[in-house]
């Protein structure tokens, strides 16, 4: 049976904790979920995606990521499941994983590792984590390679940008 879903409102895409090793911190990503799904609007919630890092997962990890997902959210909102692979017959084995985890849709993503790895780009992760951290959304910020972590300008940087905007008292 095919059923139609139709997306509407704020859809965010979820960013991925990592502990100093890189496994997933999952704690951290519970209370990012949950933050995620409290915020006024938002109906559904894109679990790896680009945001999550996923092009450094492992297929285990995604899937336990979505169920993580699913536990702490999946009763407030939708999820979307992010498909990332460089080839199709991989792409379509995610693509199951997500169906099977409960995903109401699936985002596919082209294979473009090359390009999304190289500036301006790079950075995007380690700020969003750092701008999560000074809020106290998230304890650390911890990315995987090939990502580097900001630097104490940069952090600086996103600090004025944050008080700038009123979310952080200076």
């Amino acid at each position: 049976m095919t059923q139609n879903v139709k997306f509407h409102g704020i859809i965010p895409a979820n960013l991925l904790p990592f502990h100093a090793d890189f496994s997933i911190d999952e704690p951290d990503y519970r209370r990012h979920l949950s933050w995620l799904a409290g915020v006024a609007g938002v109906t559904a919630i894109t679990c790896n995606g680009h945001a999550a890092e996923v092009s450094s997962l492992t297929r285990e990890e995604r899937q336990r990521t979505l169920a993580i997902a699913g536990e702490e959210v999946g009763d407030r909102v939708q999820l979307i499941a992010g498909v990332f692979a460089e080839g199709t017959l991989e792409a379509v084995t995610l693509a199951k994983d997500a169906k099977a985890g409960g995903a109401a849709g699936i985002l596919i993503f082209p294979p473009i590792a090359d390009v999304f790895y190289s500036p301006p780009f790079l950075d995007q992760h380690n700020r969003m984590k750092e701008a999560l951290v000074m809020l106290g959304r998230l304890k650390q910020a911890v990315v995987r390679p090939p990502l580097h972590r900001v630097s104490d300008h940069e952090r600086q940087r996103i600090r004025a940008a944050l008080v700038s905007s009123g979310l952080l008292l200076a």
